[in-house]
């Protein structure tokens, strides 16, 4: 294992915006020029607090397997229905307060809600097939929720109010966390992350680390700006 303090982690403290640095993520930042929403329409429902997104059948054909809301001033989570192919979702730079109306997009694999507002982890339990997860830069206070998420390979929450590492011993096939820029005061509960590779701690007030030596794979581990005593 090794400890690194001044070089890149994969994901850094912040968004994940460069497309090489994983084939998934590419498929999500580089679909072509009309993913950002150019031939998206979202019109009012029965349910006045949501939209309903439509879009065009050029964008269906050409991105059948990836929609891209990104900064779309969206409070919350529009209705999307009859997208239940959708892989990849991303809702990056918006102003969304809870997970919603995602649930029946079950084969979905990669969910992007980087830079929004977002106080819980929710709305996710039926997204069994969900690789990748990127929740940073929200309001996020616990990590809670995840108990079906037993595929996930990536999870990013850096840069939101976590205190504590809890509620992830059962991810046994994560290889990436990334909780920079949090409020942790310590480094435990890492238990069952058997799989984890990489884990970033940086700008966080820990004083204590425990739990990192019985991880079996971890190859990087960040944890310059904090408070640890050598």
């Amino acid at each position: 294992m090794k400890t690194a303090t001044t070089s890149l982690s994969a994901f850094g403290d912040s968004s994940i915006q460069t497309p090489s640095k994983s084939r998934i993520r590419q498929g999500c930042h580089s679909a072509g020029p009309n993913v950002s929403g150019d031939h998206i329409n979202l019109v009012s429902s029965s349910m006045p607090s949501f939209p309903i997104l439509h879009r065009s059948s050029e964008e269906k054909i050409l991105y059948s397997d990836r929609l891209t809301l990104e900064r779309q001033k969206l409070t919350v989570c529009p209705i999307i229905d009859g997208e239940e192919h959708l892989r990849l979702l991303n809702f990056q730079h918006n102003f969304i307060t809870r997970i919603q109306n995602i649930s029946n997009l079950q084969r979905l694999i990669f969910l992007d809600l980087y830079d929004n507002q977002i106080e819980e982890i929710s709305g996710l339990s039926t997204l069994r097939s969900l690789r990748v997860l990127l929740l940073g830069k929200n309001r996020i206070k616990k990590i809670s929720n995840l108990e079906n998420l037993k595929s996930l390979d990536v999870l990013d929450l850096h840069g939101n109010q976590i205190t504590r590492i809890e509620n992830v011993n059962h991810l046994c096939d994560l290889r990436v966390l990334n909780l920079a820029r949090n409020l942790l005061g310590q480094v435990d509960n890492l238990n069952g992350l058997d799989s984890l590779t990489e884990l970033n701690l940086r700008h966080n007030q820990i004083t204590s680390v425990r739990d990192v030596d019985t991880l079996p794979c971890l190859q990087r581990l960040f944890l310059s700006f904090n408070n640890i005593s050598r």
